[in-house]
């Protein structure tokens, strides 16, 4: 844990900002201009509670006692990256099993009901896509299918507990999606992302760091980053090596997942 402390101390001191943006939505057609974000703001997808909850999804629920860890979070996130102009931040993880994707969807729900303006969630693990399972949506495409330059950006504006935010999932398996994720293409969507809306925040879920290079392909145009550490999984060693990759990377600090500490209600 002091490794943990150490590496949170270190983000603190970070001082540099990037103002690099990432883009999530547009059309495939026409990538010699800029393309436009898809809007669906009359299609609202009411997310089923049961599958949230078996899913360990909760934060949309301001009722659950757990909801709060998630709401912590979300303040000490948004304060840093409101003191630097960020807008985009990855989630991401030293190993698999440590529970990243439901750490980005929780915060997501978490940013939603306090956000004045729009959350987007993307799923940028295109080996091993969960988010829409998670969420319990379906797509006949995602954004795997948008990189490859073979159908538009398809989002889906769904809703639980009174928030809302806009979510663009994956489908399927692509073994080549570190080739996909630095496509000349996907960099005529950088600035997107906050150039449609005011005040827009874009969470990226991203695979494991010492699992592939995908990461590491796609983190110079995100902002800022979390590292997911699952409790008795993730190995010092891991989180050593992890953060050793990230030393370019705006590190906004480590979050503790799967602890088995007894919660305790204060109201």
């Amino acid at each position: 844990m002091d490794l943990i402390l150490r590496a949170m101390a270190k983000s603190k001191a970070e001082a540099a900002p990037n103002h690099n943006h990432v883009a999530d939505e547009g059309h495939v057609i026409g990538f010699d201009r800029a393309p436009r974000l898809i809007t669906r703001d009359t299609s609202v997808i009411e997310l089923n509670p049961k599958t949230l909850e078996a899913n360990r999804i909760i934060a949309w629920n301001k009722q659950d006692p757990r909801t709060p860890a998630f709401d912590i979070l979300r303040t000490k996130v948004v304060r840093k990256m409101e003191s630097r102009g960020w807008t985009t931040l990855a989630i991401t993880s030293a190993t698999e099993a440590c529970g990243k994707t439901t750490v980005a969807i929780n915060l997501a729900f978490s940013l939603a009901h306090q956000m004045p303006s729009e959350v987007v969630l993307v799923d940028f693990d295109l080996r091993r896509p969960q988010i829409g399972a998670y969420l319990g949506i379906e797509s006949e495409e995602g954004l795997a299918s948008f990189l490859e330059g073979r159908d538009p950006l398809e989002t889906h504006m769904v809703a639980a507990g009174g928030a809302q935010l806009r979510a663009v999932i994956s489908r399927g398996t692509r073994r080549n999606a570190s080739e996909l994720l630095v496509k000349a293409h996907i960099d005529q969507l950088i600035g997107n992302l906050p150039g449609e809306r005011a005040s827009r925040i874009g969470i990226f879920d991203l695979p494991p760091l010492l699992a592939t290079d995908d990461a590491l392909a796609i983190l110079p145009r995100i902002d800022c980053a979390l590292v997911v550490v699952g409790e008795r999984m993730t190995r010092k060693g891991d989180i050593s090596a992890a953060l050793n990759l990230l030393s370019g990377t705006n590190l906004l600090g480590v979050v503790l997942n799967r602890s088995r500490a007894k919660l305790r209600a204060y109201y």
